[in-house]
């Protein structure tokens, strides 16, 4: 269990319900004037790690976390911070198969489900009027974008030698090809309708690594 108290944080008169605790939340440039160190936040929350170490050949990591990440602004009035998704799941598993003293197979799993981000809400009818992306700022990251999944899978082949281990992996990120992951909204001004940029699908990765 955690709890975290932040106090100087920078914010701005100029824009109330600004402070820096968001940066990175949106792709957006994050130019503020003014800024003054009369912010607060407060990160509290629960985790719990269960963890096997490699033995009779497997392997498994399980990581939860229940949280809460608030701020306040210039204004004093408490919101959630862009990254306050308040849960997160872990999952990793793996295995490992050896053929004989020379040669092993590998297997590795693993899984993520986590709270989706905070939004900054789009002001439609403002950014249709300015021909560029305006914010709903009176309702700053009171919603959430849809909660975020993803599995990815490696299978390797190790070869055991004298002074070093050579393998060579395939990683598949994101096997399952969930491509409903938003990272971000914006607003279009070719259509005037609100658009959103998304995580990456499928990957395929080939990796060679030698172990001294």
């Amino acid at each position: 269990a955690y709890y975290q108290n932040i106090w100087d944080a920078p914010v701005t008169e100029d824009q109330p319900e600004y402070s820096i605790l968001n940066s990175g939340g949106t792709f957006s440039a994050d130019v503020q004037d003014n800024l003054v160190n009369k912010g607060t936040g407060t990160n509290y929350g629960l985790e719990l790690t269960l963890e096997k170490y490699l033995h009779k050949n497997y392997y498994f990591l399980l990581t939860g976390s229940l949280f809460e990440s608030k701020y306040k602004g210039f204004d004093k009035i408490e919101r959630n911070i862009a990254f306050n998704g308040n849960y997160v799941l872990n999952a990793l598993f793996g295995y490992d198969y050896k053929i004989n003293e020379k040669y092993s197979i590998g297997l590795n799993v693993r899984g993520v489900y986590a709270g989706g981000k905070r939004k900054l809400a789009i002001d439609y009818d403002t950014s249709v009027i300015a021909g560029e992306t305006k914010y709903d700022w009176d309702n700053a990251y009171k919603n959430r974008y849809p909660d975020f999944t993803r599995f990815d899978f490696r299978i390797s082949f190790k070869t055991h030698k004298r002074k070093y281990t050579d393998e060579i992996a395939i990683d598949i990120i994101n096997i399952a090809d969930n491509k409903s992951n938003i990272i971000n909204e914006y607003f279009d001004t070719r259509t005037n309708t609100i658009e959103a940029d998304y995580q990456y699908g499928r990957q395929i990765n080939f990796l060679y690594r030698i172990y001294f």
